[in-house]
């Protein structure tokens, strides 16, 4: 009976009086905080509806109802389920409704800073989970409050941690600086001089065996997330880190440490064994070793993210980038689990679209005396052009890798894999000058002068091989023949 009234409460709430909407809220919060055990799930979820499809204009009167009671059960019970549930509702109370308890603020930062020192775990992760929806609605001082708090906290901590060991507050604490960042990272540009280096030292080192295990991958898979806001949202502030930034995600991206990857799969160019050839497709989970509990490829996953990031945001230093991580890239299309293979094609994807962008540009200001480059950008940033068109000769450079690698992927068993490298091939398609690319296709040579060469032979055959297969024909048609067609209509 109380599962249905909780599901008619979503139709109540849009349709009775305010007075009515009032002493609805006022009774489910004393239920959540004093009401019997067995029944405070249905009285949260019953709350969570109530927050959840209000009318807009009843948010003041929701808050003043709510605000105090979630405090106080979040301060001051001694049960881990009401605290855990008052956490909860004062999170969806302030992605609501936040900016209605403004005078509340810091009670509620105060009494949920207290419980980031939970001996339970799941208290801490929802604590930390409220600062965070609490900082998008907090006003600057406060939030600059809380930042310096944290901070200053977890030097304190380290200062008596002995060295290579992280205390567990410490870790709740990045986390919970990692989880704010992520929701408000433009908001914090002024304390990147500090937040950067500590992310940067709670990572560690991917080597290091004695942090292979799942509560620092954990850590990790909050830095990385924090360091992708920032530079993202405050990419000037960010920009003297980037070095440092690119360097930690590009270990951290071949992190894996419950796999051994065998040195024949590195993506070098051009030498597959051609009585091979003609071989089925191989089969994607003879070289992948599962593993359910392996968490590691989230901190892998979160790091390609990252280059993602800094190609988005600084497209100046795409020359510095395609040396310091391309290859690094181009041989992880070998990765074994999708999620992150997929990403990573996607980061190198965005290298060469930003090779296409810029040039665009180039092919656009050629033989003129103006030097702007874009609307907002000066005469004084000409060298960046000059930067970009060397990074052509950089793409061209890896041209064989890319493709071999491409073909590997195009061979495998997953349709996700196989659309991410033909967007790939297309948008080298639409970048590369058209010899440039087909110069590596020898197939026909009596079609074209200088000929195709065996990367499109392979490619061709690949394309066969799709389209006698039924289960991939449809949905690999359309990719298939846009990239042909497109090759045929430049030659």
């Amino acid at each position: 009976m109380q599962s249905v009234a909780v599901k008619c409460l979503a139709v109540l709430v849009k349709k009775v009086h305010q007075n009515q909407i009032s002493e609805i809220s006022k009774k489910l919060c004393s239920l959540v905080v004093d009401g019997k055990d067995a029944l405070r799930d249905i009285y949260s979820i019953g709350l969570k509806t109530l927050i959840a499809d209000v009318p807009d204009n009843m948010g003041p009167l929701v808050c003043e109802r709510l605000t105090v009671k979630l405090t106080q059960g979040i301060g001051k019970s001694s049960t881990e389920e009401i605290k855990r549930e008052c956490l909860d509702l004062m999170t969806d109370l302030l992605k609501r409704f936040g900016h209605f308890n403004e005078p509340e603020h810091a009670h509620i930062m105060s009494a949920v800073f207290e419980q980031l020192r939970s001996e339970k775990t799941v208290i801490r992760k929802r604590a930390a989970l409220c600062l965070g929806a609490l900082a998008v609605v907090s006003s600057e001082t406060l939030l600059n409050d809380l930042i310096t708090v944290l901070l200053d906290r977890i030097n304190e901590i380290e200062k008596t941690t002995k060295r290579g060991q992280t205390s567990l507050e410490s870790r709740t604490l990045i986390q919970t600086i990692g989880t704010i960042s992520r929701t408000v990272g433009y908001r914090l540009g002024k304390h990147l001089a500090r937040i950067i280096p500590l992310f940067l030292h709670f990572l560690g080192d991917p080597n290091d065996e004695s942090l292979q295990n799942d509560a620092t991958n954990e850590l990790r898979e909050s830095c990385f997330p924090g360091l992708e806001s920032f530079v993202l949202r405050c990419p000037k502030e960010v920009l003297p880190f980037v070095g440092q930034i690119i360097e930690v995600s590009v270990s951290f991206m071949k992190y894996d440490p419950n796999y051994a990857y065998d040195e024949d799969e590195d993506n070098t160019p051009m030498d597959i064994d051609e009585e091979n050839e003609n071989d089925d497709e191989y089969d994607e989970d003879e070289f992948v070793a599962s593993d359910d509990d392996d968490s590691s490829w989230k901190v892998r996953k979160a790091a390609v993210r990252v280059i993602n990031a800094v190609v988005t945001a600084h497209p100046q230093l795409l020359k510095d980038l395609y040396n310091s991580c391309a290859d690094e890239l181009i041989k992880r299309f070998k990765e074994r689990e999708e999620n992150v293979r997929l990403d990573i094609i996607t980061c190198f994807t965005k290298f060469v679209e930003t090779n296409y962008v810029f040039s665009q540009r180039a092919d656009n200001n050629s033989g003129s005396n103006n030097r702007t480059l874009s609307r907002g950008t000066s005469m004084d940033e000409g060298p960046q052009l000059v930067r970009q068109n060397s990074a052509q000769g950089l793409l061209e450079t890896r041209l064989d890798a890319v493709i071999h690698a491409s073909y590997v992927q195009l061979r495998s068993q997953s349709i996700k894999t196989k659309s991410a490298v033909l967007g790939l091939l297309q948008t080298l398609v639409l970048t590369l000058n058209v010899s440039q690319l087909l110069s590596r296709f020898s197939f026909v040579t009596f079609f074209l002068q200088g000929g195709l060469d065996r990367h499109f032979l392979r490619l061709a055959s690949f394309a066969e091989k799709t389209l006698q297969d039924k289960n991939q024909v449809r949905f690999l048609f359309y990719f298939l023949f846009k990239l042909i067609v497109y090759i045929c209509n430049r030659l």
